[in-house]
Order: C-alpha cells, then structure tokens, then sequence
C-alpha cells in the first residue's frame, strides 16, 4: 500500500506534466483526479484549491532546481570549467521545460506564485552564480579586469529581460535558446583565454549556435 509521501508525491509529478502540457488555468482538478485515478476527494484532502497544488508543484521544482546546482557547485572533484558548463547546461535543461504559454499563464493567472518563481530565480543568480565567479576568480580562470558584481548584473539583467513571457512570446527563440545565448556571449568574454578554449572543447550540443548546429533555422 502506497504510503501518504507516496501519494503526494505521485500527485505533484501529474500534476507537474499536466501544468506543462496544457497549461495551469486549463487543468481542472476533475481532470487531474482521472488522471490519477482517484477520487476528486482524495485528491482535494491533500490540495484544497488547484493554487495550492500549484504552490507545491513551484516548491518541489525549486527544491529539485536546488538539490541539482549544490550538487555541480559542491563537487570538489570538478574543475572549473567543467563545472561551469555542468551548470549552464543543468540550468538550460530545466528551463527546457518551461514554454512561454504556461510561463505567461502563470504570470496572468497566479501572480503571487509567478513572483515566487522569479524571486527563486533572482536568489541563485546573485547567490550560486556569485559563488561560481568567486570560485574562478580564485583559480584563475576569470579574467581579473572583469567587476564581479557588475557581471552578476548583467546576467542577471539579461536573464529578467528577456526570459519573459511577453519577451519570448515576440520572439523565434524559446527559453532555452535565449539562456544558452546569454551564457555564451557573457562567459566566452569573461574566460581567460585559455579557459575559454577548455569551454569551448567538447560544449553540450544544446550549446551550440544555430550556425553551428545543422538542420535549426536561422
């Protein structure tokens, strides 16, 4: 018999790929407890409102998104530039799955949540990435002309901007594309130059540009 850590668990997965196939506002708790195969009741003694299952749902990927950064940043057997790259693709693989139609539906129809998200987000580019810059300023690898600080601005900045909804629902790129962009230009300038040829060999595919990589459109 499936435990009640079980239950809720399963619950948060469904409706994780629920939310992100067909949107927040579209997915009504009777759908879901198909779904799930069980009872509207049941499912309404552990969320009494879809919000709060949204609200778990943001906490469980926010928990997720954190275990997966402390384990690359914490992983004393990774060199920098490994661990950079670690990092953005990690970074760039969650984003993957967020498409601006359920971004934007959350933005419009659970603001207080949204907000959420971006503070989360806001937090760990000032904190983790400020880690990974203290941590290559240290070993050499960041250029020592570069302000700390003002780089974290810009990356953070740049990501603010442009992975918004109505940023991304004006452009013919997704989240993704948008992030791998802003890393590559931001980090290629921020490398010595050897580091930046290290980063260079053997980049995830998902980094590279559509120039670089036959059959995406240009």
């Amino acid at each position: 018999m499936a435990s009640g850590t079980d239950i809720k668990q399963r619950i948060l997965e469904k409706a994780l790929d629920q939310f992100l196939q067909f949107g927040f506002t579209k997915v009504t708790m009777d759908e879901l407890a198909a779904e799930l195969g069980m009872s509207k009741k049941t499912l309404y003694k552990w969320f009494p409102t879809k919000e709060s299952l949204l609200q778990a749902v943001v906490e469980m990927k926010h928990e997720e998104i954190q275990n997966g950064i402390d384990g690359i940043l914490l992983n004393e057997g990774m060199d920098f530039v490994e661990k950079l790259k670690r990092y953005m693709a990690f970074l760039g693989e969650q984003l993957s799955k967020y498409r601006a139609p359920f971004m934007r539906d959350i933005q419009r129809n659970a603001p207080e949540i949204w907000k959420q998200m971006e503070d989360f987000r806001r937090e760990k580019v000032l904190s983790d990435f400020g880690k990974l810059l203290d941590e290559g300023v240290q070993k050499q690898v960041l250029r020592g002309d570069c302000d700390q600080q003002l780089v974290i601005l810009m990356y953070l900045s740049s990501i603010q901007g442009l992975i918004n909804p109505e940023v991304l629902s004006q452009l013919s790129f997704s989240a993704t594309e948008v992030f791998e962009t802003i890393t590559k230009v931001l980090f290629e300038g921020i490398l010595t130059d050897k580091a930046r040829a290290k980063y260079r060999v053997g980049r995830p595919a998902s980094f590279r540009t559509r120039k670089e990589t036959p059959g995406l459109r240009s």
